[in-house]
């Protein structure tokens, strides 16, 4: 999350020194979605030049179980006792000098608390207009040990991950903070990026484009204009001889099985859920190229 902060000079700060248990069983992927949603929030919803504060602390274990707390706690323009009460509500928003940014659904808290529900937790919201907001999620996992840990060779950088030095990735992305991360990140790679800011705007580049001048499209999936779906599907449908083999790879906030088959049925190659594990997708590219 912290190249997110750096796009508007905000600061993340961790702590998680009073931690006694250092291996737990847990849903990865679903934990990371309830951290990156609150932080991301925190992020929207502050001013440039302040700091956000991310701890976590492990309160007591027993029974086989240890319960921890995660303090999220921003200096942003915060939420008024009246929209606390609803906060959790879909498509909930308070009107603020951030509301019309573009960035979030209003869906962030509503997912959140459902995840945080589904593993038997609580989340609890204090905020002050213009001082900030602090969430404390209680969380409980099974203690495990060094020995059940789980390697995830499969994400690590390969060998192969050089090779795509100098590949030309087409990303369609229509929120410009994510759109910038991503270029950031890739760019370090060394890999050549182009972006359009919604699906009818990268159908367009890649029409007018010669075949084979890209190499892969990053494509979000919920855009104005034209989605990812729809892009996708025009795309496969050109009679070009690299309209049918260029990877396109899904990058979206939902993870659900339903929403991957929509993404494999219109012809892309594969999905990814935000936020985007970066040796992942770094992975994904490599696979799809045949590198």
């Amino acid at each position: 999350m912290k190249p997110l902060g750096d796009v508007k000079d905000i600061e993340i700060r961790t702590d998680f020194t009073d931690i006694s248990h250092r291996f737990v069983k847990l849903d990865r992927l679903r934990l990371r979605k309830i951290i990156s949603n609150l932080i991301s929030n925190s992020i929207k919803y502050s001013n440039p030049d302040t700091h956000i504060t991310f701890s976590v602390t492990e309160k007591r274990a027993a029974d086989g179980l240890a319960h921890f707390q995660l303090k999220i706690a921003d200096q942003g323009v915060g939420m008024s006792h009246e929209f606390l009460h609803q906060a959790f509500d879909k498509l909930s928003q308070e009107i603020n000098k951030f509301s019309d940014t573009g960035v979030g659904t209003g869906l962030g808290l509503s997912i959140t608390k459902s995840l945080i529900d589904l593993m038997k937790g609580s989340i609890d919201i204090k905020s002050e207009i213009n001082v900030g907001t602090t969430v404390t999620v209680k969380l409980s996992f099974p203690i495990g040990s060094e020995n059940c840990k789980t390697i995830h060779k499969e994400q690590s950088y390969s060998s192969k991950i050089p090779l795509l030095k100098n590949k030309r990735v087409l990303i369609c992305e229509d929120n410009v903070i994510n759109s910038e991360i991503f270029v950031r990140i890739l760019s370090k790679k060394g890999i050549i990026t182009e972006t359009a800011t919604d699906g009818k705007i990268g159908l367009q580049l890649f029409t007018k484009s010669n075949p084979g001048y890209y190499d892969a499209i990053l494509m979000d999936i919920r855009m104005p204009n034209m989605d990812g779906i729809e892009a996708t599907k025009r795309i496969r449908a050109l009679n070009r001889k690299d309209s049918k083999t260029i990877p396109i790879i899904a990058l979206t906030a939902n993870a659900f099985e339903e929403d991957k088959e929509n993404c494999l049925d219109a012809g892309m190659n594969s999905h990814l859920s935000k936020p985007i594990d970066i040796n992942l997708l770094l992975k994904t590219l490599a696979k799809e190229m045949k590198i």
